[in-house]
């Protein structure tokens, strides 16, 4: 069985100015490639999960989100970093008729990370999560991953809610420490 990391996509892969609805906003934060190189290097696949209400809102279509994670994962990819997939849930509960079908997989629930796991067989036991928001740490400790952990770049004393099994660290540096990718 394989083992993943997951990464959220804005605030932890790209800089979050909102909702990002053209790929000339997409700007990623300068410790991704590192990141995901050194997690590679690790034998983790990288996958992304993203919640995009957007699309069920009608804020942004699905051409324009395919057409920013395409820029995304090129500028990754110039920087030598490799992501295997990218999910995204289009559901918003304020959307109730739009994409009900995905309601599963929005983020806290563990619908993006369960399919992931039976298209990559992956072993979500050895798996890790990485968000910005508590509803990432929350589906990772949903669907079984072993460290779920929630970046605060702010480092702004927030109140998270109780969640079991998850760590709130300042950046990806801290991440890989946890992860204990040596030589970061």
């Amino acid at each position: 069985m394989n083992k993943a990391i997951f990464l959220d996509r804005d605030g932890i892969i790209l800089k979050d100015p909102g909702f990002i609805n053209n790929p000339e906003q997409v700007e990623l934060f300068h410790d991704i490639i590192t990141f995901i190189k050194k997690a590679r290097e690790m034998d983790y696949l990288v996958i992304v999960v993203t919640n995009q209400g957007g699309v069920g809102l009608g804020y942004i279509t699905e051409d324009q989100l395919h057409n920013i994670h395409a820029e995304m994962l090129n500028r990754l990819e110039e920087g030598g970093a490799k992501i295997d997939a990218v999910y995204y849930c289009p559901y918003h509960p304020d959307a109730p008729d739009n994409y009900p079908d995905h309601a599963g997989w929005r983020k806290p629930n563990p619908g993006m990370l369960e399919g992931a796991a039976q298209a990559f067989v992956l072993d979500l036991s050895q798996c890790v999560m990485v968000g910005d928001m508590p509803s990432d740490v929350q589906a990772g400790y949903n669907a079984g991953c072993d460290l779920n952990v929630l970046v605060d770049r702010s480092l702004v004393e927030t109140p998270y809610p109780h969640i079991e099994g998850y760590v709130v660290v300042a950046d990806l540096a801290d991440v890989a420490t946890l992860i204990q990718m040596e030589d970061y």
